[in-house]
């Protein structure tokens, strides 16, 4: 039987555990287990939350291969996402630049199954349908986490950053939507 377990574990501001209302990004720790294979221990990192729950959201639809678009130079798990800028080109007008730390994962889609493989070159896969309603599970979480925190500031205090942060949620709804109608 094919199992997956992707959920945050832990959540926090870029500062902390005290609520920001200026942080965009919720931070915390995953658990990404696929049939008793660890893709992501939640004894690592920890991660951007919002930015991973964007990139699952886009593996809805796509698939991610390593050095692809999809992630925009950053890791389907990355550490950060600071800095969301329009870029314009490409599927994804959205790059969210980060550091050089995160986890990588493709994600394939082979029929009804959609296959995850490390860097090492180990896959699992599940059915798509499971992967969907993992990855809107995960979503629903992280949504939970904001709707308990202040609301966030509209104006970000870096002006270059505010028109990114629109479309970030503006992406985020739509894939969303696209994801549930999927599933």
């Amino acid at each position: 039987m094919n199992t997956i377990v992707l959920r945050p574990v832990t959540f926090h501001w870029v500062h902390g555990d005290e609520d920001d209302p200026l942080d965009q990004c919720a931070h915390g720790r995953i658990e990404f287990v696929i049939n008793g294979q660890s893709f992501v221990n939640p004894d690592t990192g920890p991660w951007s939350l919002s930015l991973a729950a964007l990139y699952f959201l886009r593996c809805t639809i796509d698939q991610h291969i390593f050095g692809d678009d999809l992630t925009e130079s950053n890791f389907l798990v990355p550490c950060c996402g600071h800095n969301p800028w329009l870029v314009g080109e490409g599927k994804y007008k959205l790059m969210c630049m980060g550091c050089n730390d995160g986890v990588d994962i493709e994600v394939l889609h082979r029929g009804s199954e959609t296959v995850l493989r490390d860097k090492s070159g180990h896959e699992e896969a599940v059915f798509r349908r499971q992967w969907i309603s993992a990855v809107l599970h995960f979503v629903a979480e992280v949504e939970d986490f904001y709707r308990r925190c202040s609301p966030k500031a509209d104006v970000c205090d870096e002006k270059l950053d505010q028109p990114g942060w629109i479309a970030f949620w503006e992406e985020w709804k739509s894939l969303k939507l696209l994801a549930q109608n999927v599933a």
